[in-house]
């Protein structure tokens, strides 16, 4: 680690160092346009109303994952139920039969980036994992792991309140 995939410099999703699995043959993976910084992104497609169809994008495998910091942007097609939900997760044994959540992402229909402290991915974790599941397109982007955050992390606040004090 450091590891990054902005997806620009791949010409083929074949040439990566992912592996990729479908549930369904009416689904499939992408390099496609309109990323989040204008470049590529990875394009998770399916195209059967079925609950069932899974879609998994299985990251390299490292030393020692659950030590450290996940961030990628994602974005969905649409938002609610039908559009699918993007999941990160990890595998054991090189297996996706294994495949475990971590962590379900909020829906958005704008690129929006995700955190995940890895420090909760068991020993037994080899490979990390991002599902996605049903219907449509979902897509992901400018994905890093680190041992840290480091200083350049942009972090939302909502619902901030500020006030004052007088000495």
């Amino acid at each position: 680690l450091p590891y990054e995939e902005g997806f620009e410099t791949l010409t083929s999703l074949d040439n990566s160092c992912w592996d990729f699995y479908m549930t369904n043959s009416n689904s499939y993976f992408a390099l496609a346009e309109g990323g989040s910084d204008g470049g590529y992104s990875l394009q998770f497609d399916s195209w059967d109303a079925n609950t069932t169809d899974l879609l998994f994008a299985v990251l390299p495998r490292f030393d020692s994952i659950n030590n450290g910091f996940i961030t990628f942007m994602a974005k969905n097609n649409g938002t609610g139920d039908s559009y699918g939900y993007l999941t990160l997760g990890y595998i054991t044994n090189n297996d996706i039969n294994t495949f475990t959540t971590l962590q379900q992402l909020p829906q958005s229909t704008s690129f929006t980036r995700f955190i995940y402290d890895l420090s909760n991915v068991p020993a037994t974790a080899d490979r990390l994992v991002i599902m996605y599941n049903n219907y449509y397109r979902a897509w992901i982007d400018e994905l890093q792991i680190t041992r840290s955050l480091g200083a350049n992390v942009n972090i939302t606040v909502n619902d901030l309140t500020m006030g004052t004090t007088t000495p």
